[in-house]
């Protein structure tokens, strides 16, 4: 074989091999990066206290000694009228009372990291 078609040979295995190579380098990243996004996703739904419905802060950030009555607080209700339901959803299971018989009750509910609570006129 004459050096001039060995030398293109080796040019074509290279650059068939730096191809694959950057596909599979791609491909990595690109697995990477959607992990971390998971992974970031779920650091930051386990922190927090998600508060739907008529409220100024939505986001409450979670503590050890966190209730219902904490976030409702830290919510800041800006409805005209009491909510008539509240739902608490903890992972596929959601929990449905009436408003008045919580703030009637004086029992405090805690609540865990991702819960989320749905406050219905």
């Amino acid at each position: 074989m004459s050096n001039l078609k060995y030398i293109g040979l080796c040019l074509v295995l290279v650059v068939m091999a730096s191809c694959t190579t950057r596909s599979a380098a791609n491909k990595k990243a690109s697995e990477t990066f959607m992990q971390g996004q998971i992974a970031a996703k779920s650091q930051s739904q386990q922190q927090i206290i998600t508060v739907k419905g008529d409220v100024m802060n939505s986001v409450i950030p979670y503590t050890k000694d966190m209730t219902l009555a904490k976030a409702l607080i830290a919510a800041r209700w800006r409805g005209i009228r009491d909510p008539k339901y509240i739902t608490i959803t903890r992972g596929e299971e959601s929990y449905k009372i009436k408003a008045s018989d919580f703030f009637t009750a004086g029992e405090d509910l805690p609540l865990e990291p991702g819960d989320v609570i749905i406050l219905e006129r």
